[in-house]
């Protein structure tokens, strides 16, 4: 049950792996795309704690490798998800200043959806 709920979150999760401008264009398709990512971290730690479950597997040091890998890449996936905010917040506050205001609509800039 945990393994297809993996394979199907992976299996979604990739549909979706990368982020073009169609979707930092539209909210709804980046929070599709974060649901799915989501998902798949969910079916990750269920897998992880059906491990720890087991004595021997979780004394093993290549779970404990895995674990930390799992933990290093959430970590840089929070930072960049953090960095990608504040980059959209600083361009969406200079497209509605002046004299950006102006031509930014005219040359197709339009707001950048955040990351929740």
């Amino acid at each position: 049950d945990a393994f297809k709920a993996l394979t199907d979150a992976r299996k979604a999760a990739s549909a979706k792996v990368n982020i073009s401008n169609s979707i930092i264009n539209n909210e709804q398709d980046l929070n599709d795309y974060i649901r799915c990512q989501e998902q798949l971290g969910a079916a990750i730690d269920n897998i992880l704690s059906i491990g720890n479950s087991y004595s021997e597997l979780s004394k093993s040091q290549n779970f404990a490798g895995l674990k930390e890998q799992i933990k290093a890449a959430n970590n840089k996936i929070l930072a960049s998800q953090k960095e990608y905010n504040h980059i959209a917040l600083a361009y969406n506050t200079t497209i509605r200043k002046m004299p950006a205001v102006l031509f930014a609509g005219s040359f197709g800039f339009s707001k950048k959806a955040y990351i929740k």
